[in-house]
């Protein structure tokens, strides 16, 4: 090994996006070692990919396909628990909507489910979706999508938080009306 091939145990991994007319190094944070990506989903002009680091922990990321900067998406909203990539859903007959679960799934839970529609005469990029405050979101499903655009969606609740008090987005919905 020469003296140019020595490796940097320090050195960043960089990715490249390539669009068909040139490629661009997306920027992540610092912190951030890329192990690997996979690219989950587009709506409009962002992307979500999955990113893991260097000790196998996966990160939602959202960034624009303008300039390709990505964001922790735990960091725009605010929550501190680590989003799941099981609990990460695409449906494809509705164009554009992903749902994030952010929650990790504990022990010793109690769960019950509840339904929730949604209307959605106009487009719409990002809706958020709480729980009540006593209670947590485990795991979200979609029954049924309508002509009119209203999405019902089953989501499976936990009733017993104890003393715990992690700030909570359970998921978030893009997409777009009028289908």
């Amino acid at each position: 090994m020469t003296k140019n091939e020595t490796k940097n145990p320090s050195a960043k991994t960089r990715l490249f996006i390539y669009d068909g007319r040139k490629s661009k190094q997306t920027s992540f944070p610092d912190f951030f070692e890329i192990k690997s990506v996979d690219v989950i989903g587009k709506v409009a002009d962002e992307i979500f990919i999955f990113a893991k680091n260097e000790t196998d922990e996966e990160f939602l990321f959202i960034g624009s396909s303008h300039d390709y900067k990505f964001t922790r998406v735990e960091n725009i909203l605010g929550v501190h628990s680590k989003i799941v990539s099981s609990e990460i859903q695409i449906f494809n007959e509705w164009p554009g909507l992903i749902i994030a679960n952010t929650i990790t799934m504990d022990d010793k839970k109690e769960i019950k489910d509840t339904l929730i529609s949604f209307d959605s005469t106009n487009s719409w990029s990002s809706i958020q979706v709480s729980a009540h405050q006593n209670e947590e979101c485990v795991k979200v499903s979609l029954l049924n999508i309508q002509p009119n655009c209203r999405l019902v969606l089953r989501i499976s609740m936990d009733e017993n938080l104890g003393l715990r008090s992690v700030k909570k987005a359970p998921f978030i919905l893009y997409g777009y009306g009028n289908i």
